[in-house]
């Protein structure tokens, strides 16, 4: 074997070496990234996708799966259309904590892996939490519909604290009024599992 020979070995030897161990890298930071994803991150993965957008179901306690468009995004919630059997949309805001488990299909499952990259607006958005939201259905006097583990309670948010609201129960058809309030309850965070803002 000639030098040119030996050295041209060693040169094919080395580039596939090189190859490997780039591929062995870039394997080990795409494991790195997939440790790293939340369900948040999946969920907004989905919204981008255009082929995933027709909605997205979401598994709450028991046997209640709801059918979400995700539209927003915050620290520990997402915002979205609620899509009900009978074609109508309504807003919906899902605590994080509350989803069970999302049931996709085979498609929406490889689209919840994408990386994306989070706006300046989104990063704004990431900041707010689920008591931010909710003090500003209070503050605009909106008519809801909480789901929690128990059940499901429509009125009014008359106030948040750190931890829990206070929600005057009264008919979702109805205006809040001190004569139509059927009563009051306190409503810890961890019990919500879905917020559905009625149409004003």
């Amino acid at each position: 074997m000639g030098w040119d020979e030996l050295f041209d070995d060693l040169g094919a030897q080395l580039e596939r070496g090189l190859e490997d161990e780039a591929e062995l890298q870039r394997i080990e930071e795409e494991r790195l990234r997939l440790s790293r994803l939340t369900v948040k991150d999946r969920i907004r993965a989905l919204a981008e996708d255009p082929e995933a957008r027709v909605g997205l179901v979401i598994e709450l306690d028991g046997n209640h799966a709801q059918t979400i468009r995700p539209t927003a995004f915050g620290r520990d919630w997402i915002a979205g259309e609620f899509l009900s059997e009978m074609g109508c949309a309504s807003e919906v805001i899902v605590p994080l904590a509350g989803i069970s488990a999302l049931t996709l299909t085979r498609g929406q499952l490889e689209a919840s892996l994408a990386t994306l990259e989070l706006s300046r607006a989104g990063e704004l958005a990431d900041r707010l939490g689920l008591a931010f939201v909710l003090r500003d259905l209070a503050r605009k006097r909106r008519t809801v519909q909480l789901w929690t583990a128990l059940g499901s309670y429509s009125g009014t948010i008359d106030r948040v604290a750190k931890d829990h609201l206070d929600l005057a129960v009264h008919l979702a058809s109805s205006p809040r009024r001190e004569r139509s309030v059927q009563g009051y309850r306190i409503v810890p965070f961890e019990q919500l599992r879905l917020i559905r803002v009625l149409p004003a």
